[in-house]
């Protein structure tokens, strides 16, 4: 939660005009502490950017306040696209927000997502120096891309961009930017989905490197992470889901993500990480008494026995419920079907439907 002086750092709103869109126009509703002091939610500031910068485009606040944040983005899209530099200011701004003016623990609340020693300069620290700042490596044509979307699309391309060119600060200050601006469902098959796409499209056709994927996973899973802690408690009587990858399966973005899927349709999600074996997941479940257990398979992992694990897979699933998740042509995946117990989901938007229809 952040006190009103950061808030209008991030939003370049003065805080008489908070208060009077506050009690004027229930624009946000800020908690209050014992004390009676604002504090307001990244929910709360991404509201605040939406309703200035629709009053910037000469929309009158009495109009706009009571709009639900998907009407604000619609009405805005409309007249003119997100701009990707723009969001990476609103990261440095973040940045020099925290670093003037909050204390330890209000530093928490505004983590961003970097990648550790180095500076911040906000462009790249070491491994930026002696770049000219518009210097451009030339890249192949790729063909089609599947950054379609014009407004999150741009933002992509601006992202890996800063990345193919080894500015890292710059990329995590966008990256920063985003999840304090986007509504986290939108960062996550707007940003993060076609983005990890368009990773392996470029790395297939040696326009990218592996330390360039590495470092876009690094960021992106970093990225995930703070969306998840933005997310409400669940309630006490949530029903529990356990998330992992089996073993044989250090790769854990995937499993990240489910983990983020189930805790935003109000499950208690239980992230044990990855590389897990069958007695481990059969002691957590005994442990959490959770009914639902998911595993990730997203990357390929030549040296797992498919039979092995389905044979796995068939165990867990006379304890609980297993959901699989992964690519069509994954050799676990085509296993995994024809045991009893256990669905499949090709992907993180099957796999959100099936949760959505599980809370309900």
């Amino acid at each position: 939660m952040y006190p009103m002086r950061v808030v209008t750092r991030l939003t370049g709103l003065s805080a008489d005009t908070i208060r009077v869109w506050e009690r004027r126009y229930d624009a946000v509703t800020p908690k209050r502490t014992e004390g009676n002091a604002r504090r307001y939610s990244p929910e709360d500031v991404r509201r605040l950017n939406l309703l200035r910068e629709a009053t910037e485009r000469g929309h009158a606040i009495s109009e706009v306040a009571r709009l639900s944040e998907p009407d604000l983005r619609r009405m805005l899209a409309e007249t003119a696209p997100v701009d990707a530099r723009g969001l990476a200011d609103q990261g440095e701004n973040l940045d020099s927000a925290a670093s003037e003016t909050l204390d330890s623990a209000e530093r928490e609340n505004l983590d961003t997502v970097a990648v550790e020693g180095l500076d911040t300069d906000g462009r790249g620290g070491p491994m930026g120096a002696g770049r000219d700042a518009g210097e451009r490596v030339s890249a192949p044509d790729l063909g089609p891309s599947p950054l379609e979307d014009a407004v999150y699309g741009r933002f992509c391309a601006e992202y890996l961009d800063a990345i193919r060119r080894f500015e890292v600060r710059r990329g995590a200050d966008m990256l920063s930017a985003c999840a304090l601006l986007l509504e986290p469902r939108a960062i996550l098959f707007e940003v993060v989905q076609p983005t990890l796409a368009e990773v392996a499209r470029r790395c297939g056709t040696g326009a990218m490197s592996v330390a360039h994927e590495h470092l876009v996973t690094v960021q992106l899973k970093g990225l995930v992470s703070q969306i998840a802690r933005q997310l409400p408690r669940p309630a006490a009587d949530a029903p529990r889901v356990l998330l992992a990858t089996p073993a044989g399966h250090p790769a854990d973005f995937g499993a990240l993500v489910a983990s983020f899927l189930a805790g935003a349709r109000g499950f208690d999600a239980i992230y044990l990480g990855s590389d897990l074996a069958e007695r481990d997941l059969d002691s957590g479940l005994a442990l959490s008494e959770a009914r639902l257990l998911i595993l990730d398979v997203s990357r390929p992992a030549p040296a797992v026995d498919p039979a092995a694990l389905a044979g796995s897979l068939a165990r867990l699933a006379r304890r609980a419920e297993v959901w699989l998740t992964g690519p069509a042509g994954h050799p676990v995946v085509r296993a995994a079907r024809a045991v009893a117990g256990v669905s499949v989901f090709e992907g993180p938007a099957a796999l959100d439907e099936a949760l959505a229809r599980a809370a309900r």
